[in-house]
């Protein structure tokens, strides 16, 4: 069985009432030695760009909390469909996928949160790549068609400086978008806001807590706390233990079935089609300006897809260790003779028979890849 609650484990999860934004996903050090570019702006979340001589400070769009999301403005853009992670047997799916209730405030939102379908972090990563001029998962190669880096002082100096022509661009995601005056504010709210909610999911936070450590390039689930689970199975002989251990193991497979979900990837391109649109009005208003930032929708295109194979790699990679790791003690002669060494040692064959086919570890190119349509 496989429904232990990974928001026990530390770091997995939040209960602090923040709009899906677990602790994996504050990765704010404003202490450098670098001249630090930094914007207040209480109550939404923070990202560190590096980019050489300077960390310039990006913030994230509010979005509204769980609770809000069906009260707020556009609530009506936002989907029906909610992710959990399935309880019951190891083996086999590992998402449910379930309506949401009509209303303004629906049931059964509990231990939701609200998710974007690419992470608001991937903004800083996004401007370090630009600036550095170099795919930074394909072994550091130049773009191929060739494309100039971003100045880092145009980024800098620039990138929150209020342009009456961003002010008079389209409202970002529709007539009833927010329409602001910098290149920070359109980027960030294309990810999705309060104002443009379309974007967001409510998804389980044993979900999206780990698929934000992931898009952070860390391990869903730190390797030492399935190391915990393992020896606590060892050491207990309980099913609960065992639910425990199997749970922590297959969040990577969860994850993958989620954002392959068909619901999930359309969000995905409502997110990721509205932000090179952004980028767009942001190169031209940028160039009237005598501030160029050539490529920016180019570099958008080759960022986001050499990210996703980084992200395909990590959970392949992670799921890998986390196998061998819950099968380690399992190995020896008292653990091969527990009482639930049976039940683990085949969920988890199976688990690696998975990955070794590849079954459920691939991002599906055809709806992840050079999906960019005008808005």
């Amino acid at each position: 069985m496989c429904s232990f609650d990974l928001c026990k484990l530390p770091g997995v999860c939040t209960n602090d009432g923040t709009p899906g934004i677990a602790a994996n996903k504050r990765e704010l050090a404003l202490d450098s030695p670098m001249e630090t570019h930094v914007l207040e702006t209480r109550g939404q979340d923070h990202y560190e760009a590096n980019l050489g001589r300077y960390v310039f400070i990006l913030i994230a769009a509010a979005v509204n909390e769980i609770s809000r999301l069906y009260a707020g403005r556009n609530a009506n853009l936002v989907t029906r469909q909610q992710y959990r992670l399935r309880p019951g047997s190891c083996v086999g799916p590992a998402i449910d996928i379930l309506t949401v209730a009509a209303g303004d405030h629906p049931g059964g939102l509990t231990g939701d949160q609200t998710e974007h379908p690419i992470e608001p972090q991937f903004g800083a990563r996004f401007l370090e790549t630009i600036v550095l001029g170099r795919l930074r998962g394909a072994n550091g190669q130049i773009p191929s068609p060739y494309l100039p880096p971003i100045p880092a002082d145009t980024i800098n100096f620039y990138w929150d400086h209020p342009l009456h022509e961003l002010a008079q661009r389209p409202a970002i995601g529709g007539p009833y978008g927010d329409k602001p005056a910098t290149a920070q504010e359109r980027f960030m709210g294309a990810f999705g806001s309060v104002d443009w909610p379309e974007p967001l999911i409510p998804t389980d936070q044993q979900i999206n807590g780990p698929k934000g450590q992931l898009w952070s390039l860390h391990d869903p689930i730190s390797l030492d706390a399935i190391n915990r689970n393992a020896r606590a199975a060892v050491n207990a002989d309980t099913v609960q233990t065992q639910d425990a251990l199997l749970q922590s193991v297959r969040i990577g497979f969860a994850i993958m079935e989620y954002m392959n979900d068909q619901n999930f990837i359309n969000h995905f391109n409502i997110a990721r089609n509205q932000i090179r649109a952004q980028l767009g009005y942001i190169e031209t208003a940028f160039a009237n300006q005598g501030w160029p930032v050539t490529g920016l929708q180019e570099w958008w295109d080759v960022v986001l897809d050499d990210f996703m194979a980084q992200l395909q790699t990590r959970v392949r990679t992670f799921t890998d260790q986390a196998i061998t790791a819950a099968f380690a003690p399992f190995n020896s002669q008292r653990g091969q003779n527990l009482n639930i060494a049976p039940a683990i040692r085949a969920t988890l064959r199976d688990y690696l028979t998975r990955l070794q086919n590849g079954q459920g570890m691939t991002f599906d190119a055809q709806y992840f890849v050079n999906i960019h349509p005008p808005p």
